[in-house]
């Protein structure tokens, strides 16, 4: 929870607090660099996060190919509501039903 909270968080603050002056800020040249870095650092942290999680939550041949999938259709930058949808069956499929058999 406090991995999520912080990382998450200070982005959301930064947001918050920009919203109201992105039209002026957006065509600084200052503006647009930082806001790289923040979006480079918050990429990077995530990728942190999963290399950390990685033993932890991928513990079955399924959740491995679920991730392979996810990475496959993010690559080709497909419809994330879609993959989340039919990954999200296919885990109910898996282990509501199949796994008990």
């Amino acid at each position: 929870m406090l991995a999520f909270l912080f990382t998450f968080l200070p982005p959301i603050i930064l947001l918050i607090l920009v919203n109201p002056f992105y039209d002026r800020l957006s065509k600084r040249t200052w503006f647009y660099k930082g806001m790289i870095g923040v979006i480079t650092a918050l990429t990077s942290l995530l990728f942190s996060l999963g290399v950390q999680f990685y033993p932890q939550t991928i513990t079955d041949p399924f959740t491995f190919l679920i991730m392979i999938i996810s990475a496959i259709s993010l690559y080709y930058k497909k419809p994330i509501i879609f993959t989340v949808i039919c990954i999200s069956i296919c885990s109910y499929i898996y282990y509501g039903f199949l796994i008990h058999f």
